[in-house]
C-alpha cells in the first residue's frame, strides 16, 4: 500500500511540473512556489466554479496564495521557539513553511495518515496551551460542531498566541444547511462536506469564542488591482480573506 502511495505522489509530482510548462509566463506569479504563469487554471464545479483559481505547479489555490502573502507581510510571527500546528496542511503551505525556523512544526487532521497525529478539531488530544499558533484553511466548513472546534483551538493556544482561520466565505450571514451538501458514498472514508456557507459574521463567531479578530484581504497586502489580478485573487465566487486570531483571557 505504501508503494502505491508513494507511485501517487510521484505521478503526481511528474503531472504538476509538466502542466506547468505549458503554461509558462508572468501574467500570473504563485508567492507558494515562485513562479510565473501565462494564468492560472480553474477550480470548483457548479456554483464553486472558478477561473484563475490554481496554481499550475504547486496546486495552491486562492486562500494559498493569500496565506502567503499574509505571512510573508509578517516575519515577526517566526522564530526559533514556535511551536506550529497545521490542521488539514495544504502542500503547498508546507512547503512554504519548510523554509522557516521554528521550534516545532506538526500537522493534523482526522481521516489523513500522511500529517503528524490524526485528531478531530473538535476534541483534540492535546494539553492546554500546547502550541503557540495554528493554522485551520477551509475545514471548519464541514465540522458539525463549530463552537467546540473553535474552543478547543483556543484551549490549546498559549496566552498571546495565534491563529488564522479562512473559510469559504460569501455575503454577509452564514446559513447553516442542516445536512452536508456533498455526501460521501459509503465506502469513501472522507467526511461530508458543506455543512454550512459562511458570511462575514464569521467574525462574530471567531468574538464569541474569545478570539480578537483581525480581517485581511488581498487588498490590505498588495498595491493595486492589477497586483490582485496577477496573484490570482481576483475572482468573486468567494470573498478571499483571512481572519487573523489572538487569543483572549
Amino acid at each position: 500500500m505504501q508503494f502505491f502511495k508513494r507511485l501517487e505522489v510521484s505521478l503526481r509530482r511528474f503531472r504538476n511540473r509538466l502542466t506547468s510548462y505549458f503554461y509558462w509566463g508572468d501574467e500570473r506569479f504563485c508567492p507558494c512556489c515562485q513562479r510565473g504563469f501565462s494564468k492560472f487554471l480553474p477550480a470548483g464545479t457548479g456554483k464553486r466554479h472558478r477561473v484563475d483559481a490554481v496554481c499550475p505547479f504547486c496546486r495552491s489555490r486562492e486562500r494559498d496564495r493569500l496565506l502567503v502573502l499574509l505571512l510573508d507581510s509578517r516575519p515577526e510571527l517566526f522564530h526559533q521557539a514556535l511551536d506550529l500546528l497545521h490542521f488539514a496542511p495544504e502542500p503547498s503551505i508546507q512547503m512554504y513553511l519548510a523554509t522557516k525556523e521554528m521550534a516545532s512544526y506538526a500537522t493534523t487532521d482526522l481521516m489523513r495518515t500522511d500529517v503528524t497525529f490524526r485528531t478531530d478539531i473538535q476534541s483534540i488530544d492535546l494539553k492546554n496551551e500546547s502550541y503557540e499558533s495554528v493554522i485551520c484553511a477551509h475545514v471548519l466548513q464541514d465540522v458539525p460542531n463549530e463552537a467546540m472546534a473553535l474552543s478547543e483551538v483556543h484551549r490549546i493556544l498559549r496566552q498571546g498566541g495565534w491563529a488564522i482561520f479562512s473559510v469559504p466565505l460569501r455575503g454577509a450571514e452564514t446559513v447553516e444547511y442542516g445536512r452536508a451538501e456533498i455526501v460521501r458514498a459509503a465506502w469513501d472514508g472522507r467526511p461530508h462536506e458543506f455543512l454550512r456557507q459562511y458570511g462575514l459574521d464569521f467574525v462574530e463567531r471567531l468574538q464569541a469564542a474569545r478570539y480578537d479578530v483581525e480581517v485581511i484581504g488581498a487588498k490590505d497586502l498588495l498595491q493595486s488591482s492589477d497586483e490582485v489580478v496577477r496573484y490570482g485573487l481576483g475572482n468573486d465566487v468567494f470573498t478571499n480573506v483571512i481572519f487573523f486570531c489572538r487569543k483572549q483571557t
